[in-house]
């Protein structure tokens, strides 16, 4: 049985990773819904989420700090960051209109372009991010840049993932085909921003990869 507030994840993508077990109600189309939550951050000058940041554990990075904005919201790092990031719209009771929420996602995003960029660097000449990325896919580097990028470009993996290196356990998941990364991307919201202004060109080239891949089939 629902609590009856609304899951952002099914509202927005009309898919649930819960399914059924959800607590949260799932509502296709949702606008204009409002809920109440008393739990909510309210800052004794303003009705803002935000206030002051939370001792960041040991090796923080961009992640944390978005979290860390958000003091009222009990992060968990070692949960998948885009499950943690709709638990707490849904504690906020955030519709898919509120401004708030809005907010919340553009800088959720951008923190997660500003951590891909730290863990994998930003020049596509520079061959140490290549390997980065092959260990990260769980593949020996090969020798040289060209033979890197080869080895990186014919996968197919979800950046979320690349980028949610406390959530995820064990080795990126790698798909068969571009439809099972796509059915993935979509059952889960694993949703990484196609462009932004932050984007090193690692990063570029590499969603430059997948979009001419989706533009073929």
């Amino acid at each position: 049985m629902s609590s009856g507030k609304v899951c952002f994840q099914f509202a927005e993508s009309g898919k649930c990773r819960f399914g059924h077990a959800c607590k949260y109600a799932h509502i296709a189309g949702m606008t204009g819904v409002k809920t109440k939550n008393p739990t909510r951050y309210i800052s004794h000058k303003s009705k803002s989420k935000r206030g002051p940041k939370h001792h960041v554990p040991t090796k923080p990075n961009h992640l944390d700090a978005f979290f860390a904005d958000y003091p009222s919201f009990r992060y968990n790092r070692k949960a998948p960051l885009v499950q943690e990031f709709y638990r707490m719209c849904d504690q906020f009771g955030w519709d898919s209109d509120d401004e708030e929420k809005k907010e919340a996602s553009f800088a959720f995003k951008t923190a997660m372009v500003h951590q891909f960029n730290t863990l994998y660097g930003t020049d596509v000449n520079d061959i140490e991010s290549w390997r980065k990325l092959c260990l990260a896919l769980d593949i020996t580097p090969p020798e040289g840049l060209q033979a890197c990028r080869k080895a990186v470009r014919k996968l197919h993996v979800n950046i979320v993932d690349l980028v949610d290196t406390q959530g995820c356990t064990g080795p990126v998941t790698i798909f068969e085909t571009l439809g099972e990364l796509r059915t993935y991307t979509i059952d889960s919201g694993k949703y990484f921003p196609k462009e932004s202004a932050y984007a090193g060109g690692v990063l570029k080239f590499l969603l430059r990869e997948i979009l001419n891949e989706h533009r073929r089939t």
